[in-house]
This record gives C-alpha cells, sequence and structure tokens, in this order.
C-alpha cells in the first residue's frame, strides 16, 4: 500500500510549475470559500436580521447565481485562458470580500453576495479544475484530481478551526469595531490578495489559433451558424456530444447526494448552535469532514486507479447518503461527529472520480463552456436546498421554542438518499 501511494506521487516529477501554482491557489480560494460559507447564513440572521427562511434564500440565490454567471462566461474562460481568467475572478472577489468586512447596508450586502462574488467565483474555480487537466498528463491525472481535492479540503479543514478560534476570542463582542464573523471575512480577503501574485507567475497560454499551420486555408464557415455570437455557437457544438448528455445525467442524478454539503454550510451551524449552546465547536466539527478527506482521498485514488468510475461513484454514494440518518435517530454531539465521518468515508470514494470523470469527457478547448452547462443543474439546485433549509430550521429547529429536529434531519436524508437509488 505504501510503495503504490509512494508510486502515485512520483508520477507528479517533473510535473509543470504552474501546477503546483494551481494547488497553492486551490488551498487559498478554498479557505475563503469555505470560511465565508461556514458563517454565512448566521451572519445575516445575527447582524442583518433575517429569519431563517430569507437567510436560507439568499444563499441558495447566491449559489443559483453562480451557474448562471457560469453560463454567460463559460466560452469566455475559453477565449481568455487559465492565467486571464483567475486573475479576472480573483481581483473581483478581493474587492468584494473587503466590501463585505465593512458594509453595513443591505443593499451594498446584496450586491455582493448576488453580483461581485458569484461572478467572480465562477471565473475562479472551474477554471482551476480545468487546469489540472491542462497542466497533467493521462498517466498522473487522477492521482492530481486526487490531490487536488485533497487540498480544497485541507483549505476547509483551516476554515472550520479559524472560526472557531475567532469565536472564542471576540463573541460575543467586536475586536477593533468588528464582529467575529467579519474577521472570518477578513482572513478570506487577505488570502484573496495573496493570491494575486500566484496567479501572475503562471505561464500566458498560446491562443489555439495560433498553434494552427497559418499556412492552411481557413476551414469552410458554417452557414448554420453564421448569425451565432460565440456563446451560442460553443453550447450548441456541446449540446450535439453524447458524452456532455451522458454526463448531464450523471449530475443530475447526484444533485441530491452533493445537497448534502449545502446542509453542512446553510443547515448544521444553525442546528449545534441550537441545540448545543453558542460554545458549541462548530467549526472543529465541521472540520472533520475536511479532515478525513485530506487522509483518505489520496489513499483511496491510489487503491482504486485500475476501478472503473461509476463503480467507485457508486459505492461511495450509498455511504454518503445513509450517513444522514444518524442525526435523525440521535441529537448529540456524538451523532454530529459521527455523521460527518461516515459522509466523509463515503466522499473520499465518490467525489474525486465525479472530479476526473468531468474533465476527461470534455472536448479539448471547449472545458469551461462544457464545465459551465454541465455543472448547472448543481448550482441551479442550490436555490431549492437553501429554501428547504430556512424552511425546515423555522419549523423543526427554531431559535426560540420546541424543536424536532430529528424529523428536519430525516427529511433531508430521504432526499439524498435518492441518488443512489
Amino acid at each position: 500500500m505504501r510503495a503504490k501511494l509512494v508510486e502515485s506521487f512520483s508520477t507528479l516529477n517533473g510535473a509543470s510549475r504552474d501546477l503546483w501554482l494551481v494547488f497553492i491557489l486551490k488551498f487559498l480560494e478554498s479557505y475563503s470559500y469555505f470560511s465565508m460559507s461556514l458563517v454565512l447564513t448566521m451572519f445575516l440572521s445575527q447582524e442583518f436580521k433575517l429569519s431563517d427562511s430569507h437567510a436560507g434564500f439568499a444563499y441558495g440565490t447566491m449559489g443559483s447565481l453562480t451557474s448562471i454567471y457560469g453560463l454567460l462566461v463559460g466560452s469566455l474562460i475559453d477565449k481568455w485562458g487559465v492565467r486571464q481568467s483567475l486573475l479576472t475572478g480573483i481581483i473581483m472577489v478581493t474587492f468584494f470580500r473587503t466590501v463585505m468586512v465593512f458594509t453595513t447596508s443591505r443593499l451594498v450586502l446584496y450586491f455582493s453576495i448576488f453580483f461581485g462574488l458569484p461572478l467572480g467565483g465562477c471565473l475562479i474555480i472551474p477554471v482551476l479544475t480545468l487546469a489540472i487537466r491542462r497542466y497533467t498528463t493521462t498517466s498522473n491525472r487522477g492521482f492530481a484530481f486526487g490531490l487536488f481535492y485533497s487540498i480544497m479540503n485541507l483549505g476547509a479543514l483551516f476554515s472550520g478551526f479559524v472560526v472557531d478560534g475567532l469565536s472564542m476570542l471576540i463573541d460575543p463582542g467586536t475586536l477593533l469595531g468588528l464582529t467575529a464573523n467579519r474577521w472570518v471575512f477578513v482572513t478570506g480577503m487577505i488570502c484573496s490578495l495573496a493570491m494575486i501574485p500566484l496567479a501572475l507567475a503562471i505561464q500566458p497560454e498560446v491562443p489555439s489559433t495560433q498553434m494552427h499551420d497559418m499556412s492552411a486555408p481557413p476551414p469552410p464557415a458554417d452557414k448554420s451558424c453564421v448569425q451565432l455570437g460565440p456563446w451560442t455557437r460553443s453550447a450548441r457544438e456541446i449540446w450535439a456530444l453524447r458524452s456532455f448528455w451522458r454526463f448531464l445525467a450523471l449530475t443530475l442524478i447526484t444533485v441530491n447526494l452533493r445537497s448534502i454539503f449545502r446542509h453542512l454550510d446553510a443547515s448544521l451551524p444553525k442546528y449545534m448552535v441550537r441545540e448545543f449552546g453558542p460554545d458549541v465547536a462548530k467549526g472543529s466539527i465541521y472540520s472533520l469532514n475536511p479532515l478525513v478527506i485530506i487522509f483518505l482521498v489520496p489513499l483511496v485514488s491510489a487503491l482504486t486507479q485500475t476501478r472503473e468510475n461509476f463503480d467507485v461513484i457508486h459505492a461511495g454514494a450509498y455511504l454518503s447518503a445513509i450517513s444522514v440518518f444518524l442525526l435523525s435517530i440521535w441529537t448529540s454531539v456524538y451523532a454530529c461527529v459521527a455523521f460527518i465521518l461516515v459522509l466523509s468515508l463515503g466522499e473520499a470514494l465518490w467525489s474525486p472520480r465525479l472530479y476526473d470523470y468531468t474533465v476527461s469527457v470534455a472536448p479539448e478547448g471547449k472545458e469551461g463552456m462544457f464545465l459551465a452547462l454541465s455543472s448547472a443543474p448543481l448550482f441551479f439546485a442550490t436555490l431549492p436546498v437553501g429554501m428547504l433549509s430556512g424552511i425546515l430550521l423555522e419549523r423543526y429547529c427554531p431559535e426560540h421554542g420546541p424543536r424536532d429536529s430529528r424529523r428536519m434531519w430525516f427529511i433531508i436524508g430521504g432526499l439524498t438518499l435518492s441518488s443512489p437509488l
């Protein structure tokens, strides 16, 4: 086992410097994203007095808009390439994360979470994913995606600990006029600033048109596309691919499964605070998920390299789905810990393989549009998940009054289990 793991790491020897820059960028962006997601609904309720349902709606809308903006800029990503797309997105999120630190205006808040942050994010997250394909070979791509996923979870791991640390240090007061939630946003802003010079260090890509034989005559124009813009043309080309529809079907099947991770942000923190008190280590319990993933994913990726993607995805999906029911039969901190551990074991199996499969079927030069179109169902599902989270919290786990949290998690578990079935 150890020899196989060492052999897998050795496949990255001589890898492009840009690949390692992408790994560092992934860590910084993951920390910024997960730290904000972990406190966002509580921030909206505590500091802007939004109800659970309104906070959940805002959280879900932000995710859905990421999908809409991703569809609009998908062809632009293919045109700009990795470096320019990343720089544009990083500058945007840096500005709007700074705004989130200081704003007290609902209008500015909504502009930030409904426009600036999702638009900037859709120029970063999918671009980092397709960069792994650009900077790897078929011999090391599977393991690189496993490592990429572990690095993402390393960022999530740190986010949980930082959230708990800042809460213990500052709550229920302020430090330099800022609440603990706003200090979480400060740390994300700092990470975003650090990403700018790293993105600048990535080598500019050679446009695909410059790699063709310029002496050759241009290909004949497709008259059916003469009146179409670049976005529509790219979308039509991808919609004509059978591989796209197969992957879209897989994406739709796994929507409910992946929605459980939205509940980790939107439902679990409020649930723990209300059931176990404000001093509960919500961030540290949340961090058990990335902690397990960091150690398991490289190991699982190395041990399952010869197995088919669908077999590994199916087995992991069952484990993740049944984990939710632990909270429907047991209301305690230990049940939260057990839920996270079982969920993480399943995730270590299915999620890296889904990443790998996504980019492996994307056509060369169309990865940005392909990723945007194929991931649309997941992000569109974020809106109903956010709304459902708020409604379930208000009905079964309100801040004041009687609670029936087990029923809330039973409903969530039933929806999640529909994916592997």
